[in-house]
């Protein structure tokens, strides 16, 4: 390096460090979805645990050992989302100790949408405004026509006659959504490589044709597309 010039030195520090942090985006997208494939599997673990006892029995074993009427309301729900085959309210129990680096990964990341709807990314938008609130509901201030009617039904409910979102609930809908969405190439983020927008990684066409004869003589197929397509129709009873 001492042997460059300036300008080619601080031209390679620049990639090294654009590399560095294309690295550091893989990997934090990576602990994102790893992250919440742990919270979902402990809560595959837990209700697995309830099918060991019958629901009366597990009542009743619940009244006994954790007397009190807020550990009963809470020991309820997980009880009905047993009974209902509907483990998103177990959720919530596990999801407190994740939620600081969840939040914090999404912040650090630039998260764009592959495609031209952008209700995922508006909601991530609201997420994050709502991240210091305290309070056990928000305002429905978000489209949120994207999610199936479990999570609406686990997400959204009325207080006073108006629709209202369960803030605890609300997070962890997008947080798995997210997470979903990185996996299928439906989110993408310009600080990664891995979950790159797919199309800006593709070769521009004039790239293509100064590789193109190379490629069919590679491949023995016919440089002109004719024959190329005449050979491909032969080739398909074969594949």
């Amino acid at each position: 390096m001492k042997d460059f010039s300036d300008n080619k030195r601080y031209t390679i520090l620049i990639c090294f460090i654009y590399k560095s942090l294309v690295k550091t985006g893989d990997d934090l997208i990576t602990m994102f979805i790893k992250r919440l494939g742990k919270l979902f599997q402990q809560i595959l673990i837990t209700s697995q645990s309830w099918h060991k006892l019958e629901f009366e029995e597990k009542f009743n074993s619940i009244i006994e050992q954790n007397g009190g009427r807020s550990n009963l309301l809470n020991d309820c729900e997980e009880l009905t989302a047993y009974h209902n085959n509907n483990y998103y309210p177990l959720l919530t129990k596990y999801f407190k100790s994740h939620r600081s680096v969840l939040f914090e990964i999404i912040k650090f990341l630039p998260i764009k949408s592959s495609s031209k709807n952008n209700s995922l990314i508006k909601a991530i938008q609201y997420l994050l405004s709502c991240e210091n609130k305290k309070s056990d509901f928000i305002d429905s201030n978000v489209d949120l026509s994207f999610i199936n009617e479990k999570w609406r039904k686990f997400v959204i409910t009325k207080k006073d006659t108006t629709e209202v979102f369960i803030r605890k609930n609300f997070e962890i809908c997008i947080f798995s959504y997210i997470s979903s969405e990185f996996k299928t190439g439906d989110l993408c983020s310009e600080l990664s490589q891995e979950y790159a927008y797919y199309k800006n990684q593709l070769l521009a066409w004039g790239e293509c044709q100064l590789m193109l004869n190379n490629y069919c003589s590679e491949m023995n197929l016919p440089n002109n597309p004719k024959d190329f397509m005449k050979t491909l129709k032969n080739q398909v009873p074969t594949i």
